[in-house]
């Protein structure tokens, strides 16, 4: 008796295990709809990495202003980027961070708070 509820146990896990996977394909496999263009208003880049990273990021950042060119463009950035960054034209606005953003560090969160300040004024304040 025990071996035929143990195997109709095994039966259902399959199942189960089955079902879960066609969901899960089809749910990573169903197509997203794209935002318009015109639907994006404020987009916000934080660039805070070394002087390559922020070089090798240039050319997405003029495609999304290519792509964006109504929607106001700030940068979250360095000292040394905002100096790379400031001839090339493509932010309305620089956010100018005195410390690595994602620090660890409790006592350099301090200085955060002015930079956050502005991302919320920036959020909340309206579109032009």
């Amino acid at each position: 008796m025990r071996t035929t509820s143990g195997s109709l146990y095994k039966k259902k896990a399959v199942q189960l295990w089955r079902r879960w996977t066609l969901w899960y394909a089809h749910r990573r496999s169903a197509p997203k709809p794209p935002i318009p263009p015109n639907a994006v208003r404020k987009i916000l880049i934080v660039c805070t990495g070394l002087i390559g990273d922020t070089i090798m990021g240039i050319p997405t950042m003029r495609a999304s202003r290519r792509l964006h060119s109504e929607a106001r463009m700030v940068g979250l950035v360095m000292p040394h980027n905002k100096q790379l960054l400031e001839p090339q034209g493509l932010f309305e606005e620089f956010i100018v961070c005195p410390v690595l953003p994602f620090t660890i560090w409790p006592w350099r969160w301090l200085k955060l708070w002015s930079v956050l300040a502005t991302i919320k004024a920036l959020i909340t304040a309206p579109s032009q």
